[in-house]
C-alpha cells in the first residue's frame, strides 16, 4: 500500500481484551513481515486503560519493548513506558476536541551503536485537531554528550519547537 509516497506492507496484529474505553482493557500489538518503505519494524506494543485517576481522567499506560527498526545499513533498538492522560473530550462523541498529556521516558540505542535516553520533563499536550505536539518538553541524553532539551511551546498548534544545548537555543521546524 502506497500512501503519500510511503510504502508499507505486511501485518500489523493487534489483539484486544476488551472495549479500549472499559478500564483494565488491554491491547497488544506486534508485526509480522511489516516494513515502511526500506524500514522494518519489529516489537511489541501494550495498551493498557488504568481506569480514571484522581481528576477523573481516563489514563493508559503504553509500554513498547523491545523495539526495532532497521534498514539494510542502520538499526535503531528501544523500548518506552509512558502514561496518557485524556485530559479533554473523552465524554463527547467527536475526536476534534480530544487532548492528551503524555508523561514517562524511553531508552535504546540509535544507527550509530550510541545508547540514548529520553525523559519527559513536562507533559507533552498532544491535541487531535493539531498534527503537532503543542506543549511540553524532553530532555534528550545520547550516552556521552550533552542534553539536549526540545520545548514544543505553550500551547500553539504550530510546527515550531526550540531545541537547548549548553545553553544555546535554536528553533525548529517539525516535520509530519
Amino acid at each position: 500500500l502506497t500512501v503519500e509516497n510511503v510504502t508499507r506492507k505486511g501485518k500489523i496484529i493487534a489483539v484486544f481484551t476488551d472495549r479500549f474505553k472499559n478500564p483494565g482493557a488491554k491491547i497488544t500489538v506486534t508485526f509480522e513481515n511489516f516494513q515502511v518503505n526500506d524500514h522494518t519494524i519489529e516489537g511489541t506494543k501494550r495498551i493498557t486503560n488504568k481506569g480514571k485517576n484522581a481528576f477523573g481522567n481516563i489514563n493508559y499506560t503504553v509500554e513498547i519493548s523491545k523495539s526495532k527498526i532497521s534498514s539494510t545499513d542502520k538499526t535503531v533498538n528501544f523500548s518506552s513506558l509512558n502514561n496518557i492522560e485524556w485530559v479533554e473530550g473523552s465524554s463527547t462523541s467527536t475526536p476534534l476536541d480530544d487532548v492528551f498529556s503524555v508523561t514517562g521516558s524511553s531508552k535504546g540505542t540509535n544507527s550509530k551503536g550510541k545508547d540514548f535516553t529520553i525523559t519527559i520533563v513536562k507533559p507533552l499536550i498532544k491535541k487531535v485537531a493539531c498534527r503537532y505536539i503543542v506543549a511540553g518538553s524532553t530532555d534528550i541524553i545520547p550516552g556521552s554528550g550533552a542534553t539536549r532539551t526540545l520545548d514544543y511551546g505553550s500551547g500553539d498548534c504550530d510546527d515550531k519547537a526550540t531545541v537547548t544545548v549548553l545553553g544555546v537555543s535554536k528553533e525548529i521546524t517539525l516535520h509530519k
